[in-house]
Order: C-alpha cells, then sequence, then structure tokens
C-alpha cells in the first residue's frame, strides 16, 4: 500500500572529478563525504540506516554520487528543509563541494525495514526485501535531473501545496526566474547567522575560485558556477562589497 512520503533526491556534482583526482588508488576522501553527509542529515551509525529522531522515522540511501531520503509526513516540513540547508553550506564549506537536487511528495512504497528484520520462509532468515515503488521518486529523480539544472535544491509544487505556509518558510524557500521554488541556503544562513558579511565573503571566494578554475577548461561546469554568482548577488542585494563581478 503506498502511503504520502517526502522523497529528496541530492547529486553530488563533480563527482567524477573528486573519483579520478583524489580516489584512484583509494576511496578515503570520498568515504569521509559520504559520512559527512551521512552524519549531517541525523544518521551517525551507518551509510544505509534509519533515524527516527523529530517522529519523522527518516530513511537514507547513498550510493555513489546520489543520495536519496525519505520523511515519514509534512508535519516537521521546517526542520527537513533547514537541515537539508545545512549539509548543503556544510559541503561547500569544508568540501568545496555543490550539489544539485529535488524535493517531491507523493506515493512511495518501500520495505526497506526489512534490511534489519531478515524475514523467515522455511525456517530460514537470510533472505532480506528490499523493493521501492515509489511514483515520488521518480517524480524527485525527474525534477533533479531534467529541471534542477544548476546547483539547487528545487522543490516540488505539490509538497507546498501540502504545508502551512510560514514566516520560517519564506525564509528558506525561493523563486525563481523559470517559476520554481528552491531551497534558498545562503539567504537562510545569512538571515540567522551573527556573521553574515564572513558568510558571504567565504561564499564569495568559493564562487570566484571555482570560476577561475573551470573558465577554460570546461564550460558545463563554469555555467553552474556562474549561476552560483548571480544567486549570490541577489542574496547581497545592496551589499556591493560582497557582490561577483564576472
Amino acid at each position: 500500500m503506498y502511503k504520502k512520503k517526502i522523497v529528496v533526491y541530492l547529486d553530488i556534482l563533480g563527482y567524477k572529478n573528486i573519483l579520478e583526482e583524489k580516489c584512484k588508488d583509494k576511496p578515503d576522501e570520498l568515504i569521509e563525504i559520504m559520512k559527512k553527509i551521512s552524519n549531517e542529515l541525523g544518521f551517525q551509525y551507518s551509510l544505509i540506516g534509519e533515524n527516527i529522531s523529530l517522529g519523522t522515522h527518516e530513511k537514507l540511501w547513498i550510493t555513489s554520487d546520489s543520495i536519496i531520503i525519505i520523511y515519514n509526513w509534512i508535519d516537521y516540513i521546517n526542520n527537513i528543509l533547514i537541515k537539508i540547508i545545512n549539509l548543503q553550506f556544510e559541503l561547500i564549506e569544508t568540501k568545496n563541494i555543490i550539489i544539485r537536487g529535488s524535493i517531491s511528495f507523493g506515493n512511495h512504497y518501500d520495505d526497506f525495514e526489512s534490511f534489519y528484520k531478515p524475514y523467515q520462509r522455511n525456517n530460514s532468515i537470510n533472505i532480506f526485501k528490499n523493493i521501492i515503488i515509489s511514483p515520488a521518486y521518480v517524480k524527485a529523480y525527474k525534477l533533479e535531473s531534467e529541471i534542477a539544472i544548476y546547483p539547487r535544491i528545487i522543490i516540488d509544487n505539490e509538497l507546498l501545496d501540502n504545508v502551512t505556509k510560514n514566516d520560517e518558510l519564506e525564509n528558506i524557500i525561493k523563486y525563481s526566474n523559470d517559476k520554481r521554488y528552491f531551497l534558498n541556503y545562503l539567504g537562510y544562513k545569512v538571515k540567522e547567522s551573527n556573521d553574515s558579511n564572513n558568510i558571504l565573503q567565504d561564499h564569495k571566494t568559493f564562487i570566484e575560485n571555482n570560476l577561475k578554475k573551470y573558465y577554460l577548461n570546461n564550460q558545463r561546469i563554469y555555467e553552474k558556477y556562474c549561476w552560483l554568482a548571480d544567486y549570490h548577488n541577489e542574496i547581497c542585494n545592496t551589499n556591493e562589497a560582497y557582490k561577483i563581478t564576472q
């Protein structure tokens, strides 16, 4: 039977470069990144696991460059979105990694709990069920791969139609020129911080360094940082000292 779930689908941009440049001989760098992602999201014991904090009964899969998170219901939507914002910001700040993704809402079925609880058949306990049948997952995947395009995490309109709007949520999300809502990670961090100038300066430096790095050798990645620079400048608003000149 389907249940209504929030499905988060995240993609680590530049994964192939990390694999080729830092993990040729051993996967230590990517293991560290995956553990950081797991810890930031509250899954402290396993890269595949469950976390029942906040009553959301979260489930997490990390495979290659993809991160999939299942949340039980939308009552905790602000907490969920802030948790993902913190991850997005932390990966930039500590690992120079940007992510793209989507957050969808809809019908979902999985029997992932049996990963922990093998079911018995003919007195055997070594058979596991791991099945996902999820229109919500398919929608999240399509939004990430076909719509998001840039390093942003877009939000399914159906999700926003099913939540109560409030001032905090208005600070968490932003409306884009292509008529999509996405997580306003920088705007939220600037607004909530007592050190907003340093946040803007560090974010500016991160983007400028990558604009220089990819300007001549990878136009596709360069365009993603151009989008990020435009977003950064929007958050700066009239604070000219921290704006990026391309």
